[in-house]
């Protein structure tokens, strides 16, 4: 098995990571940097600013979903309990049926 030495690209990426931390912290404060961009730029917009980003949307239409998914899995959970613990063995395909179209419906939710 060949063996390389990677100590010179150890140095070499070392040294660079040194550098560019000193670059960095020259800057006071990345918001006080990111603002007076925008002013140079004038693109500094304060009706913009207020406004929540667009994928504020989307968590909440996430959370809510894994809210729906939360409880379709407690009701599956529910089922599968009221179907291994009953006293009799008789095969009820029915409750079966009924565990295999709430799961199904749960993968929709998740992979869709």
């Amino acid at each position: 098995m060949a063996a390389r030495s990677l100590t010179e690209v150890f140095i070499l990426m070392r040294n660079n990571a040194v550098q560019s931390r000193h670059i960095f912290s020259e800057q006071a404060d990345d918001r006080v940097a990111l603002v007076n961009k925008d002013i140079e730029l004038g693109t500094a917009n304060s009706a913009v600013n207020k406004l929540p980003p667009e994928w504020v949307d989307g968590v909440e239409e996430i959370q809510y979903e894994i809210s729906r998914v939360t409880q379709k899995i407690k009701e599956v959970a529910a089922l599968h309990d009221k179907h291994l613990n009953r006293p009799t063995m008789d095969d009820s395909l029915d409750e079966e049926k009924v565990i295999e179209i709430m799961t199904q419906d749960i993968t929709q939710v998740i992979c869709f």
